[in-house]
């Protein structure tokens, strides 16, 4: 009687959910508004509300301009410049969709009236951040590096909390190398933003490729690593500047921590089910967790091919044939040469290839610039 009354009840449930769960027609709403649905489902659920017809106004700007702006995502920039052009009949007074129609006007090289919809949503809104950042995005992807700064400088003046525009505006003072202006950004960025993760990385970012100041860089990774304790890229970072200086026992510390954490970060990433067979799998078939993958390729990235080496030959010496197996296929998918022998099981022709591998990692690597900047581009 209880299994029945049980059953009983969870029909009921269901039902009722059924009867109060939401129409098709807030199902297609919800679909062509996301930002995560893909650009496809938003153009056939924006389309089927189009067609029904009988929308408020402000109904049917949203649906033409969303759809729109998945044309452009599949880069349609006809289909979306015409159905922009459908929104603004409905609605004309929109920043966003003329912002929209202008990169797909850029997009078909037509910079004319890309340049008249910007001045047209600037009309409507002067002071609109959204509208003068992404027009000076679209000037630094045309080349128009000083019209890009002016604006970027803009949106801060009106919003000095935007912080992607300072983002932006570091990088390009960096791409045109100059440094005093980034120094002087990156310290008003640390005063406005110390909780912010990216302002320790632009900073070490810096200190290792432009200033060379290998101390400030620690003691900013140093934080990084504090203030994020869950977050790969604190040890990441010392693992480098500690190579640089030359404290290899440390620097290996640090790759270890880093290799958990990137493994963590990369799992959050997964369903759990898929997570599970991921790891059933890899104790079932190697015997081995993933770190050691991380740690190969991140000693060979920096030119510690004698770490690196040590990394595969000890996975090699815990998983036996099936190991064998898997770090050749992994090998061959780089691209890397692997004789037959190696294959076989021969000592000779498997530390041949591993040698190889590790060197085109190396080759392919650009780390090795940030712990020996005297490699870089060789």
């Amino acid at each position: 009687m209880k299994v029945r009354l049980a059953a009983f009840i969870a029909v009921c449930a269901a039902l009722l959910l059924w009867l109060n769960g939401p129409s098709k027609t807030e199902v297609l709403a919800g679909t062509c508004a996301s930002d995560n649905a893909a650009a496809s489902d938003v153009i056939s659920a924006c389309g089927t509300l189009i067609d029904l017809g009988g929308h408020k106004p402000e109904y049917q700007h949203l649906f033409l301009s969303r759809r729109a702006e998945a044309h452009f995502r599949k880069r349609q920039y006809q289909l979306a410049i015409d159905d922009a052009g459908l929104a603004l009949e409905v609605w004309p007074n929109s920043p966003r969709t003329l912002v929209w129609r202008a990169y797909a006007h850029n997009a078909l090289k037509d910079q004319a009236a890309a340049q008249a919809d910007f001045t047209q949503a600037l009309q409507i809104d002067p002071e609109s951040t959204y509208v003068h950042y992404n027009k000076a995005k679209l000037h630094r992807i045309r080349g128009e590096l000083d019209a890009s700064v002016s604006g970027y400088e803009k949106v801060l003046q009106l919003d000095p909390d935007h912080q992607n525009a300072a983002k932006d505006l570091i990088n390009l003072k960096v791409h045109q190398g100059e440094y005093s202006q980034v120094e002087s950004l990156l310290e008003q960025a640390q005063d406005r933003w110390s909780e912010q993760h990216w302002v320790y990385v632009y900073q070490i970012e810096y200190d290792l490729k432009y200033s060379g100041d290998v101390g400030n860089a620690l003691t900013m990774a140093e934080t990084l690593q504090r203030v994020f304790p869950d977050s790969s890229d604190g040890p990441y970072y010392l693992a480098l500047i500690n190579f640089r200086l030359g404290n290899e026992d440390q620097g290996i510390e640090n790759v270890r921590s880093f290799a958990v954490l990137n493994i963590i970060e990369g799992r959050e990433k997964l369903e759990f089910f898929d997570l599970w067979i991921r790891k059933f799998s890899n104790h079932i078939v190697l015997g081995q967790d993933e770190e050691w993958v991380v740690r190969t390729i991140f000693f060979a990235s920096v030119g510690k091919a004698d770490l690196a080496t040590a990394e595969a030959q000890n996975f090699l010496d815990q998983t036996g044939t099936n190991g064998r197996k898997i770090l050749l296929k992994v090998i061959r998918q780089q691209g890397v040469e692997v004789p037959p022998q190696a294959d076989a099981g021969s000592t000779e022709f498997l530390k041949k290839a591993i040698a190889d591998y590790i060197e085109h990692i190396r080759l392919k690597s650009e780390l090795i610039s940030y712990v020996s900047p005297e490699e870089q581009g060789t």
